[in-house]
C-alpha cells in the first residue's frame, strides 16, 4: 500500500518550514522596531 504522502512531497515541506524558521527573526524584529502609526 503505498503511502499518503510521498518523500519528495515531505522534503518540501520541511524545506519550506526551515525557511519560515530562518526568516522568522529579522522579521520579527523589523515588526519591534517599526513604530505603530
Amino acid at each position: 500500500m503505498p503511502e499518503a504522502t510521498s518523500p519528495r512531497f515531505e522534503l518540501t515541506c520541511l524545506q519550506g518550514l526551515a525557511d519560515l524558521e530562518h526568516i522568522e527573526g529579522p522579521f520579527l524584529n523589523a515588526m519591534a522596531a517599526s513604530e505603530p502609526e
